[in-house]
């Protein structure tokens, strides 16, 4: 459950409002190099971000870490706060997945910069 994370961020920002907001969400219009592709709220507040099966997986295995990080460091880190990992079956049988988090390229924060997880500040705006 992510219900953790959701207490944690309830005063910092209206998910529902950020998700229902009439104007709808922004595609960046940029994939990254796996091909996946990103969406952000009209407030900049959320993002929706496909990922593979296998991340997915592989991010439900590191849920219960992950939750305790965020739970035990939340005024201390950074890390993006997951609001939910979801699945789509299209009609044709192809199943999309994606994570809701929150956007950490709002206007709360000022990036000064931006790395990948390999370390790179190439292309990062």
């Amino acid at each position: 459950s992510f219900q953790p994370v959701f207490d944690m961020i309830e005063n910092d920002v209206s998910i529902a409002a950020s998700v229902l907001d009439e104007s709808g969400f922004t595609d960046l219009k940029r994939a990254g190099k796996g091909g996946y592709f990103y969406w952000v709220s009209p407030d900049k507040r959320i993002m929706i971000k496909s990922i593979s099966q296998a991340e997915s997986l592989q991010f439900q295995k590191m849920l219960p870490h992950y939750l305790k990080h965020v739970s035990e460091n939340q005024n201390d880190t950074l890390i993006v706060r997951v609001l939910g990992l979801h699945a789509l079956k299209q009609t044709n049988g192809h199943m999309i997945f994606f994570l809701v988090m929150t956007f950490l390229f709002s206007d709360l924060y000022q990036v000064e910069k931006v790395y990948d997880l390999k370390g790179s500040i190439s292309n990062r705006g």
